[in-house]
């Protein structure tokens, strides 16, 4: 019988008995650095002793895993330094290609700060957890400002523009006059999520296929890029936009609301999807008007409610 190790509490063979054992986590590391008994060498480089168990409950027996043999011909690799990752490097870059040097100021404080949200900011987190998968040139995001009192906040081009390969945003200030940042930041992730969505329609269909089947089915039945996506907006993202724009107001310091009051701004952009239509009066009544407060600062019934967010004061003379 071998002795019992005090980092492991196993028996040992006879060939590790003279190491010293240098705890890592779980595992004894034999120190080969170390003397072992006279006549004799300490025990391999690296070999490493586990407690036995784990998973679904093993025996405890003595695992011992030794290093493969090197290959003399293996020659050394060109770089030593740190593993990347390449996710995060990636959500990174997707914040670095966004261009909005066309985007009027008010919108653009907003935008800064998501990017300074915990955790990499909401426009990071969509992107982490969408569990991105191409290369980092494709998301490239241009967001321009124009002013017209007919259309809608914002609308996102479904197509890449060659000129600057992205995926180009028109805002509308008119919407935003009296608006809040918490109404501006929705609707910054809600675009975002539509540049996200048409990057990948262009370059990894396959993915997005696998991940968003009834987004491509409505694809292929002819539906609009915008209408399909917006369904799928009320299915995936939602509650997703819901949580970083609870985030965000968190970051803002602003005082702590339900989270129903969030998931209710959220929906932004989605009247007249299916989803929305089959919401119950009193669903549809309460989100229409803390989506009308954030935006405008009051709503119909007779009654004033104070945004819950601070105003942004865009300015159309900016333009």
């Amino acid at each position: 019988e071998g002795e019992v190790s005090t980092a492991t509490g196993v028996a040992l063979p006879a060939d590790l008995q003279n190491c010293m054992w240098v705890l890592e986590l779980d595992y004894g590391v034999c120190d080969a650095s170390t003397v072992g008994a006279p006549g004799e060498a300490a025990g391999s480089p690296g070999t490493t002793v586990g407690p036995g168990g784990g998973g679904s409950g093993g025996s405890g027996s003595v695992i011992i895993e030794e290093p493969p043999a090197e290959d003399p011909e293996t020659p050394e690799p060109l770089y030593t330094g740190p593993v990347l990752d390449l996710q995060e490097l990636m959500l990174d870059q997707w914040v670095e290609h966004i261009d909005d040097s066309e985007l009027a100021e008010c919108l653009k404080n907003v935008l800064n700060d998501l990017r300074e949200v915990q955790g990499g900011g909401p426009l990071a987190d969509i992107l982490k957890t969408f569990d991105i998968n191409q290369f980092v040139a494709r998301y490239n995001w241009k967001l321009n400002t124009y002013k017209d009192t007919t259309s809608a906040e914002a609308f996102t081009e479904p197509k890449i523009d060659q000129t600057c390969n992205c995926i180009v945003t028109q805002f509308n200030l008119s919407h935003f006059r009296h608006s809040s940042d918490l109404f501006a930041a929705t609707v910054l992730i809600h675009e975002m999520v539509h540049a996200y969505l048409n990057v990948q329609f262009t370059y990894d269909r396959d993915s997005l296929s696998i991940n968003y089947p009834e987004l491509i089915a409505e694809y292929l039945a002819g539906s609009g890029i915008n209408s399909a996506q917006h369904n799928e907006f009320t299915k995936s993202f939602i509650g997703q936009i819901g949580q970083f724009v609870q985030a965000y107001a968190a970051q803002k310091g602003y005082e702590a609301f339900d989270s129903v009051y969030y998931a209710d701004l959220a929906w932004v952009g989605l009247f007249g999807t299916n989803a929305h239509n089959s919401l119950s009066p009193a669903d549809s009544t309460r989100i229409h008007t803390v989506i009308t407060t954030e935006k405008l600062g009051t709503v119909s019934n007779n009654f004033f409610f104070q945004p819950k967010g601070k105003a942004i004061n865009c300015n159309l003379g900016d333009l």
